[in-house]
């Protein structure tokens, strides 16, 4: 079951945080609204009809004062929804035009689509079975008549590549759908930047399962036009449900893990023009409540969101009205999602902002938009089918820069009195207005239709011909990155997934209200991105207000101008946290340390290192996709996690825990450095700080307790600090968090008399009791351990909570290191699965039946300890977990969980 992320609340803990931080109001008067600090913009990025594209520009200075005129008044601290991403969609047609090209021309295309250093898009879509962007058509992965088990399911259309005795100008036979989206995975995983989220759709169920025994049954003159996609034969809804999850299911062993889904593409259908399936708002609510959403928690695909609706955006309020009322229903929904066609400039934000006023909870994600019918001839009774007919659209930007676009109902008498909706159009308007408009009036996510397409907007197996942002001229080998590509790429490098909206204000002063268009985001770094849209031939002037500082700012004619402002916090910074003379507080309340969800107690715990191979804290972290994985691995055994430092891998896996509603609390850590001698090391500490800060405040349900500081006072430690500049920083988080605060050390610093002024600053401790590193044996280590905790650890504390925060026993070590504090040296017990797994059994029976909460270090072997690939395999500090690096169990775990094991914990 999904948690639908509150917005409301969401929005009363960001605001409580600033007001926390801050110590403002959103009510407060012009002469002490928020002071942002601001000296000059961060960036500007522009792309324009006049050339620029991503142009950077010179930045412009920042002012105390009251903005006149035309005015984008930007309200950061009034948050809005958090953002899904933005991004384009993998379809065969895609597939088959990049097919065409020489291996290395065709990765420098997909570098250009998803690497950092093009345009990075982090949320996709693909199909489910064939659409009409595939060169055949009319497949499904269960084409077997009557196949109600689904024996012979496969995904192999996807993989089978193309033939070049038939397509003679394919160069790569191999490539495909599945190929085309491994190679974008690749891309991804090789950067730091890893944030891939694809959402799949079916157009149709195998035909088989429809009542019409067909794809789709075009209109004629014998049906009277009226064409069909067919529905769902009722004994076959169920088996429906389970073509969905094995298709989830073999991506999955694929290495492609689906973040979201719809149930139907379209399903008010598209007249039997081409693959398509019909349900009502209430088929689609029953599909979802009795089958669809019980098979994906009982299959393990509860996390996978599940998007009602999928058609244009005028039809949502009924779809939501219908299924967002059924309470059995709406646990398995994460939102809805909406295509475009409807108009060719209208956004329908008024629908957006009463859906949100009526049910905050959940989400609109757009699907599919496109430059559609593109060069297509004019049907009959089209009254302007010159117009209609689209051309010059390749290798040409002023196409795309001006109205020469026009879709489905241009001049159609058959659109009725909504033929006023659908004029010519300007397609970078209406791709920027569409976007920025969406996500000022609470979209979370955009997907454009086909991201590659040949020159003339296909292959279509219908011939339904559409713009793409890359078009290529396969013959000649000519690819041609479209403005579309550059409005896109410009707004998917500054809008990024866990973004959160901000509210804007506009004041056009005299414009047209279609001149001027903006929305704003703001990031975890504090970094304001605010886009604007000029549909006019002639630039502008306006004046940008952050609070109660005004900066002046031209915006290029027909241009997509994106704003970046670094805010500051306006009270706590990084100069003030580290020349404020913190002070204890008097008098010393302590803050409970209570490891309890749902009030069962979870203190059986465990570390958290979240790196695989190939990864390392601040070089390369993991995806959102690889945190979940764990994550899910790790939900089954424990509920409450340890990590260590506050950046943007810990960050993630906050993210990740909320926006799931994953069963974990978390002690967080603040990573500090030995300042003494190494002054760099003083900003790096507060920048620490800052974040941790931030981020006990953002996730106040979630964390715990924050760890300031790990074996930072221990004497061996090789970043040991000066006890002064520790309670400097825990006073620091204290004041301006309401969390538990501690710092964790090893038991040698907790039993010397020096911990006691520690102690006194912190509201529980965190100590690390390691058997194996002191010389201990099995025999032992758990007898060793308690006298540690018990009779020096609680004798020197009496009164305050003592945490196990680090505890484990290693599966492999390098006994060839005989030097000075070294492994080879300290251990002398044995090291094995089985040496590990009598540990844990023992370890957890004294947990249990002491109830001390206790962190097992660790969870996954991480290969970047101990020196990474410089080091010897067997270095000790890569071989702590319960699983390996590649995520299976360990021997040691497997025999742990074996029942006779449970029965004695």
């Amino acid at each position: 079951m999904l948690k639908k992320i509150n917005l409301i609340n969401l929005f009363c803990i960001s605001f409580l945080f600033f007001i926390t931080m801050n110590s403002c109001t959103s009510n407060k008067t012009e002469n002490d609204m928020n002071n942002y600090n601001l000296t000059s913009t961060m960036d500007i990025f522009v792309t324009s009809e006049n050339g620029d594209k991503i142009a950077k520009k010179e930045n412009v200075p920042f002012k105390k004062g009251k903005a006149k005129g035309r005015v984008i008044r930007i309200r950061p601290d009034v948050i809005k929804q958090s953002i899904d991403g933005i991004g384009s969609s993998f379809t065969e047609s895609s597939a088959f035009v990049l097919a065409h090209l020489k291996d290395e021309k065709r990765h420098e295309v997909m570098e250009k689509i998803f690497s950092e250093n093009g345009a990075n898009f982090s949320l996709t879509r693909t199909h489910i079975g064939a659409c009409d962007f595939c060169v055949d058509g009319k497949y499904s992965y269960a084409d077997v008549k009557g196949d109600k088990h689904l024996k012979h399911f496969n995904i192999n259309p996807d993989k089978e590549g193309f033939n070049p005795k038939r397509f003679p100008g394919i160069k790569n036979r191999n490539y495909d759908l599945l190929p085309m989206i491994h190679e974008a995975i690749k891309i991804k995983m090789n950067q730091k930047d890893k944030d891939l989220r694809i959402v799949a759709s079916a157009w149709t169920a195998p035909s088989w399962m429809k009542d019409i025994e067909d794809w789709y049954i075009p209109g004629s003159e014998a049906n009277n036009w009226q064409g069909t996609g067919g529905v769902l034969k009722e004994e076959y809804v169920s088996v429906y449900a389970d073509y969905i999850i094995k298709y989830l299911d073999a991506y999955r062993k694929e290495g492609i893990p689906i973040w979201g889904i719809t149930p139907v593409n379209e399903p008010h259908g598209n007249s039997g023009q081409w693959e398509s399936m019909h349900f009502t708002p209430e088929t689609q609510n029953e599909f979802i409540k009795k089958y669809l959403g019980p098979k994906l928690k009982a299959e393990n695909f509860a996390d996978t969101r599940v998007l009602i609706f999928d058609q244009n955006r005028d039809g949502l309020k009924h779809w939501t009205d219908v299924i967002y009322n059924d309470k059995e229903t709406v646990p398995y929904i994460y939102g809805a999602a909406v295509h475009w066609y409807e108009s060719t400039f209208k956004v329908y934000e008024e629908v957006f902002e009463s859906l949100h006023n009526k049910f905050p909870d959940f989400s609109i994600i757009h699907t599919e938009g496109c430059i559609d019918d593109l060069g297509k001839d004019a049907p009959g009774g089209i009254g302007d089918p010159i117009l209609f007919k689209e051309s010059g659209w390749f290798n040409n930007d002023e196409f795309w820069w001006n109205k020469n676009a026009t879709d489905w109902a241009y001049t159609a008498p058959w659109a009725g009195e909504l033929v006023v909706d659908h004029p010519i159009y300007t397609p970078v308007h209406r791709y920027a207005r569409n976007i920025i408009v969406s996500i000022d009036h609470w979209l979370k996510g955009w997907i454009d239709w086909n991201i590659v397409l040949d020159k003339n907007g296909g292959p279509n197996h219908v011939g339904n011909f559409c713009g793409a942002p890359i078009m290529i001229d396969t013959e000649n080998q000519i690819v041609y990155y479209t403005p579309i590509y550059y409005i896109l790429s410009q707004l998917s490098r500054t809008i990024r997934p866990g973004d959160r909206a901000v509210q804007t204000e506009i004041e056009l002063n005299g414009l047209d209200s279609d001149a001027l268009h903006t929305c704003a985001t703001l990031n975890s770094h504090n970094i304001l991105s605010v886009q604007l849209l000029n549909t006019t031939k002639e630039a502008h002037k306006y004046t940008m207000e952050i609070g109660n500082q005004i900066a002046e700012i031209q915006i290029p004619a027909n241009s997509l101008q994106t704003v970046c402002v670094q805010l500051n916090d306006r009270e706590l910074n990084t100069e003030l946290l580290v020349s404020k003379n913190y002070k204890r507080e008097e008098p010393f309340t302590v803050r409970e340390f209570r490891p309890f969800l749902n009030d069962k107690w979870i203190g059986n715990a465990i570390s958290y290192g979240c790196y695989r191979e190939g990864q390392a804290p601040g070089d390369n972290g993991p995806s959102e996709f690889q945190i979940l994985e764990d994550l899910n691995i790790l939900s089954e055994h424990w509920n409450l996690i340890r990590v260590y430092g506050a950046d943007d891998d810990s960050e993630k896996i906050l993210r990740v825990i909320d926006e799931y509603n994953l069963p974990f609390k978390v002690l967080l850590g603040i990573w500090l450095e030995r300042e003494e001698n190494n002054p760099e090391n003083q900003k790096a500490n507060s920048t620490q700080v800052l974040r941790g800060i931030k981020l006990a405040n953002k996730y106040q349900k979630i964390i715990a307790g924050i760890n300031v500081g790990n074996e930072a006072l221990v004497f061996w430690s090789g970043h040991r600090m000066e006890l002064n500049n520790v309670i400097h920083y825990i006073r620091a988080v204290r004041e301006h968090t309401s969390v538990p605060v501690t710092t964790a050390d090893d038991y040698n610093f907790w039993n010397k008399e020096e911990s006691k002024l520690i102690a006194a600053e912190v509201d529980f401790i965190v100590t690390h009791i390691y058997p194996l590193w002191n010389g201990k044996n099995l025999d032992n280590a758990i007898t060793w351990m308690d006298t540690i905790y018990t009779e020096q650890i609680k004798k020197m504390h009496p009164n305050k909570t003592i945490v196990l925060g680090e505890i484990g026993w290693a599966t492999k070590y390098n006994p060839n290191k005989l030097g000075p504090g070294e492994q080879g040296s300290l251990i002398q017990a044995e090291v094995s699965y089985k040496a590990q797994e009598a540990f844990l059994k023992e370890l957890n029976k004294w947990v249990e039946k002491n109830k001390v909460t206790t962190f097992f270090f660790e969870a996954f072997d991480e290969p970047w300890k101990g020196g990474g690939n410089t080091s010897e395999p067997d270095e000790v500090e890569k071989h702590w977990g319960v699983f390996y690096k590649d995520r299976s169990p360990k021997l040691s775990f497997v025999n742990y969980l074996r029942p006779s094991a449970i029965d004695e914990k």
